[in-house]
């Protein structure tokens, strides 16, 4: 099969180690909305792609040997986040599952480049950061989901969003603890103590 430059994991094989570019890719979605205004912007939505992509790259580099299925799944799940973005329409369950999913994933693979290596490198110490970011990523999702399904459970000053709920959750990761949200529920509570 003839490899084309239009084939973003083959792009990526140019690039580098697949733990680097999904740093690169994992940075990107987590701090770009932090120092841009990206309201009604299709870059959160480019980001995303170019995440999944180099999800793929790092499963396709691996032993794995339901790489298919993997790949077939976080491109259906591509579908959706594009779906989402032009018509809205999808529910929100199926958008949370399919966050859940990709972290999941995310996850596992990362894990196999810190956990089942011989030595520790520069790869191992970028999947480890890696690790760091998705976690903080996975505990934004779960407070998002906590507050969309109970509405009392945090205070927020500003917007509800999944950017706020990912600053609540690194803050809370780092024991800042800013206090401009607030967890109000016994729930909220104890998932801000496992966040810490």
């Amino acid at each position: 099969m003839k490899k084309s430059l239009y084939n973003p994991i083959h792009f990526y094989s140019k690039v580098g180690r697949p733990e680097l570019v999904f740093f690169i890719n994992l940075t990107a979605v987590v701090f770009v909305p932090f120092v841009f205004n990206l309201d009604n912007s299709v870059i959160p939505q480019i980001l995303l792609t170019l995440f999944i992509f180099s999800l793929q790259y790092l499963i396709n580099s691996s032993e794995s040997k339901i790489k298919k299925i993997l790949n077939a799944l976080m491109l259906f799940i591509l579908a959706i986040l594009w779906v989402q973005y032009f018509n809205k329409n999808i529910p929100f369950y199926i958008l949370n599952l399919s966050e859940i999913i990709l972290m999941i994933i995310s996850f596992r693979f990362i894990s196999k480049s810190i956990f089942y290596t011989n030595e520790v490198d520069i790869n191992t110490l970028i999947a480890a950061i890696s690790g760091y970011l998705l976690i903080g990523i996975s505990m934004g999702l779960l407070v998002f989901i906590m507050q969309s399904f109970n509405g009392d459970s945090y205070s927020f000053k500003g917007d509800f969003t999944n950017f706020e709920t990912n600053y609540y959750s690194f803050v809370t990761m780092s024991t800042l603890g800013y206090g401009d949200i607030l967890p109000l529920s016994k729930n909220a509570k104890g998932l801000s103590i496992i966040i810490t």
